[in-house]
């Protein structure tokens, strides 16, 4: 358990080290690639969705669907009671992670420490003690213990290098890769004032938030315009008188434990005082993939196959992790929203794809028995643990199986996913549909 370290700080007594963290995200993500791909589409409000008919959810908007008010989230036909000639298209996952990585190429060159968020969101982390010399040359005075003192720059005299920086990566990304392509690049001290900077002027922004601007800047935000503010957090502010972002910012660390009732009220003092303590990273749990189908059915033989195309898709990335698992789960929703979960913890660890659908299978006809039509299935492996799958093993059978996965991975892996499948999917190639989430970068 995350424990708090014995730091006192004055109310508002913000980080002023010089900024060295860049946020960088694609502006409407999957529908500007789109445009940029098939140029008959720019201009022309667009969305992306998991299916082009009236009921299929809409995945990202164009910033022309935007400013007309279509939202991720929304159905087709409420998108085209907004605009009846709106473009629909489903994703074209390769196009995305092809963007993806020539984006992760250009930050790479500026920076060496870059981390993919999602999809289309990056965090750029500059080293400190570069930045310092940097300003202990350039500007009067040294540096206090948190970096420059407010006295030190004028609210106009920003840390010019990231600025830059971040111009340069907006021109190489539309030279490189599509001149439809912006992006909103914000700058800070941590990255969550990094990140809440970008956000400032859609699409296409370059802002930062430092010590010299916060109160500015923040004063014109709403507690539930910061990231990581739901409904329920924002309530329990308001509850306590907060409702700005400048609000939030001033309030004593009393005020804030009553707020959050845990260890998070130290991480909301510091994380708005500009200091990072968003830095780290969780152990992957579990690895799960999901379909919705196109029309509910309670047809076993089809959600079988349906389950096995799943289960493929977890079990490779399961071995291209070096991952075994010691549990399965299954969820399923139902016609009438109501839904059916549950898991199976294994005595041995597996790794295939037929010992995941195996025990897939079992739990998917404890749920047929509902009697229920399933409109989404999703199947994953939890209890993970690192593999010795490049071991040699004593058992003749267990080595054969291992070298069979081996092999067809291998094949997979070079000539695209379901290239050499089993025949229990034949007839499956179009129906289940390569997706990608936006947080889904571990296994790109």
């Amino acid at each position: 358990m995350a424990t708090e370290p014995n730091l006192q700080l004055k109310s508002h007594e913000f980080n002023c080290s010089p900024s060295n963290v860049m946020h960088i995200d694609l502006n409407s993500c999957f529908a500007s690639i789109e445009q940029q791909a098939n140029p008959t589409l720019r201009g022309i409000p667009t969305v992306v969705a998991a299916y082009p008919t009236g009921g299929g959810c809409v995945l990202a908007a164009s910033i022309e669907a935007k400013k007309l008010g279509i939202k991720t989230g929304w159905r087709v036909r409420d998108a085209q009671k907004v605009c009846p000639q709106v473009a629909v298209l489903i994703p074209d996952p390769a196009k995305y992670r092809h963007v993806h990585k020539e984006m992760m190429k250009i930050f790479e060159a500026y920076c060496g420490n870059v981390t993919p968020k999602s999809i289309d969101e990056a965090v750029l982390t500059f080293g400190k003690p570069e930045r310092r010399a940097w300003f202990a040359a350039n500007v009067e005075g040294e540096p206090s213990v948190f970096g420059l003192t407010e006295d030190s720059l004028s609210e106009s005299q920003t840390m010019p290098e990231l600025g830059n920086i971040g111009k340069q990566i907006k021109k190489d990304i539309k030279e490189k890769i599509g001149e439809w392509l912006t992006v909103s690049i914000g700058i800070g001290p941590n990255r969550f004032m990094a990140k809440t900077a970008a956000g400032l002027q859609k699409p296409d922004g370059l802002e930062e938030i430092n010590f010299m601007n916060v109160d500015r800047i923040f004063s014109g935000l709403k507690v539930e315009d910061l990231c990581g503010i739901n409904v329920a957090l924002k309530s329990r502010l308001n509850a306590a008188g907060i409702y700005s972002a400048l609000e939030f910012l001033n309030a004593n660390r009393y005020t804030l434990n009553a707020v959050f009732r845990s260890i998070s009220s130290y991480h909301w003092y510091m994380r708005l005082r500009g200091f990072e303590v968003d830095n780290w990273s969780t152990e992957r749990k579990s690895i799960g993939h999901s379909y919705a189908l196109p029309k509910a059915t309670n047809d076993e033989r089809e959600l079988g196959k349906i389950l096995f195309r799943l289960c493929e898709k977890v079990g490779l990335r399961l071995r291209n992790n070096n991952l075994e698992a010691q549990g399965v789960y299954l969820f399923c929703s139902y016609k009438g929203r109501t839904c059916f979960h549950k898991s199976h913890k294994l005595h041995q660890k597996i790794f295939t794809t037929p010992e995941i659908y195996q025990q897939g299978l079992r739990i998917l006809s404890e749920s047929l028995k509902m009697v229920n039509s399933i409109g989404t299935l999703a199947v994953g492996v939890f209890d993970l643990s690192q593999s010795l799958y490049q071991q040699q093993t004593f058992f003749e059978d267990q080595d054969k199986k291992r070298h069979l996965a081996q092999t067809l991975d291998k094949i997979n892996n070079k000539y695209g996913n379901f290239s050499v499948s089993f025949g229990t999917t034949f007839g499956l190639s179009k129906k289940i549909l390569d997706r990608i989430a936006f947080g889904g970068i571990r296994d790109m």
